[in-house]
């Protein structure tokens, strides 16, 4: 069956089988899904922990960057939750030979999620929106952090809290 949290759209349009339900763990897929979103995770943890030594960049540039970093370190690890339930959890860069750690529990990964979208809503320096036309236009903004920590606690369950984020994003413009 399909899973209900993946459309089928461009993201997923190589690889039906997975979302299918005919993938096996030894189907290339699962190690191609598996490193394009450590790919993500490991270059925005290497935004995160190393933007503070650039030199000539304003203070609310580099927070802007980490915030986001976070959300799409979140949008990565959102994915990998969702298909694994549980997956190690870096916010630390390693080399592929410290890429040891065991799985974290699902929860401790959600709450990984609702940790980084948060600090992206709590950043000053992230703009709620850019006005179409803007050359920023597209980027990273609160109200995309906003609906995306929504749509997280309402795959908890929380619908209380995901529905706070949703309205929140109205406040927004």
């Amino acid at each position: 069956t399909w899973a209900s949290v993946m459309d089928v759209d461009m993201n997923w349009k190589n690889n039906c089988f997975v979302i299918a339900g005919n993938c096996t763990p030894s189907s290339s897929a699962v190690a191609t899904h598996y490193k394009f979103y450590y790919n993500i995770i490991y270059r925005a943890n290497d935004v995160i922990n190393n933007i503070s030594n650039v030199p000539d960049m304003a203070d609310t540039e580099k927070a802007q960057y980490i915030a986001e970093c976070k959300f799409l370190r979140a949008w990565a690890y959102f994915g990998l939750n969702v298909l694994w339930k549980g997956v190690p959890i870096y916010t630390e860069n390693v080399d592929a030979t410290e890429a040891n750690k065991p799985r974290n529990s699902e929860a401790e990964v959600w709450d990984q999620i609702i940790k980084d979208l948060t600090d992206c809503i709590n950043e000053a320096n992230l703009p709620a929106k850019y006005p179409q036309g803007n050359s920023s236009y597209g980027r990273i903004t609160k109200g995309a952090a906003y609906a995306f920590r929504g749509q997280a606690y309402q795959f908890l369950g929380d619908y209380s809290n995901a529905l706070a984020d949703f309205e929140a994003i109205e406040g927004l413009g």
